[in-house]
């Protein structure tokens, strides 16, 4: 097998085995802050497990959000002064703001109260919201083969933000 054979098949077997499946789902919830999410669903083929599986939200009243389909994304560390060193993934797409810049759409872990902007959390769906979010996106790393920066992943992003 040549070179270019080679990586086309492993390129081909890591978009089958670190994609994210996430589907917007039409129940909402608000925080104590009357900030409205959107829940959904998160789907993981693992690389040792068949799946994993979480409930998600992601944050509404007019902020970012993804129009459906596929995106490549990678593994990152923050830069962020309000959350330096958190591990999460950025999906690259060219939605742009109002300002005209292009938005930050982040899949990260939240922790109670929430305060999401334009982002997706995984976790355990609670009346606060979500429960065990940072452990639940340890446990996606690894079902993804371990975190590493700069590791490509897909997510691909089904539903459409309802009307708000």
């Amino acid at each position: 097998m040549s070179g270019n054979q080679k990586s086309y098949l492993e390129s081909a077997v890591n978009a089958t085995l670190y994609t994210i499946h996430y589907s917007r789902g039409t129940r909402t919830w608000s925080n104590r802050n009357q900030q409205t999410y959107l829940r959904g669903i998160m789907v993981v083929r693992g690389i040792h497990v068949d799946y994993v599986t979480y409930d998600t939200i992601e944050r509404m009243d007019g902020t970012v959000w993804l129009k459906p389909g596929v995106y490549n994304a990678a593994m990152e560390i923050s830069v962020d002064q309000r959350n330096p060193g958190r591990r999460q993934i950025r999906p690259v797409h060219s939605q742009r703001n109002n300002k005209g810049r292009i938005c930050n759409f982040l899949i990260h872990a939240s922790a109670p109260p929430h305060f999401l902007e334009g982002c997706v959390a995984p976790g355990y769906e609670s009346a606060r919201g979500l429960e065990a979010s940072q452990s639940s996106f340890e446990t996606i790393f690894l079902s993804l083969g371990g975190f590493e920066a700069g590791k490509p992943v897909l997510f691909n992003v089904s539903g459409v933000m309802p009307a708000n």
